[in-house]
């Protein structure tokens, strides 16, 4: 039952593989909807399957093994030379299906409905402000999941 009509966290879980505790956060988000601003015209590319915010190296490391299985992913980062690198990364290296966003509303914008967007950001504020950013243009039904990085 998903009644979460706010960027809070409504559901988590915790579990361990060896010595490597993980949590993972699980937030269906209220409705908002924004406009596509970005680099890559939306009639230019289909909606990607998954998106990932947050590039450095294990962000950048799962988009392309993400994409590597056969899934296109779209990445965001605050950073700008992050996620222009991503993309040409994954294109020399293999021409995976990478697609980089400046701003929040065309990176959510560019994942197919009933988002699933992954955040690998810093624990603590960052994860709230990255849900706050995100949230602004996600709808009911979308979902994020923090990997508490």
């Amino acid at each position: 039952m998903q009644k979460v009509l706010s960027p809070k966290i409504n559901q988590s879980c915790q579990w361990s593989e060896a010595s490597h505790p993980v949590q993972i956060h699980a937030a269906v988000l209220g409705s908002q909807r924004g406009v596509v601003l970005g680099r890559l015209e939306p009639d230019k590319m289909a909606p990607t399957r998954i998106g990932l915010a947050d590039l450095a190296v294990m962000g950048q490391n799962l988009a392309l093994n993400i994409a590597e299985k056969g899934f296109p992913i779209s990445v965001c980062n605050q950073t700008t030379s992050k996620v222009d690198e991503t993309p040409e990364r994954a294109k020399l290296e293999r021409n995976l299906p990478v697609y980089g966003f400046h701003d929040p509303a065309s990176f959510v914008n560019s994942v197919q409905k009933r988002r699933v967007i992954i955040m690998l950001v810093k624990a603590g504020s960052p994860v709230d402000q990255t849900i706050a950013t995100l949230s602004a243009y996600m709808e009911k039904g979308d979902c994020v999941i923090d990997g508490d990085n």
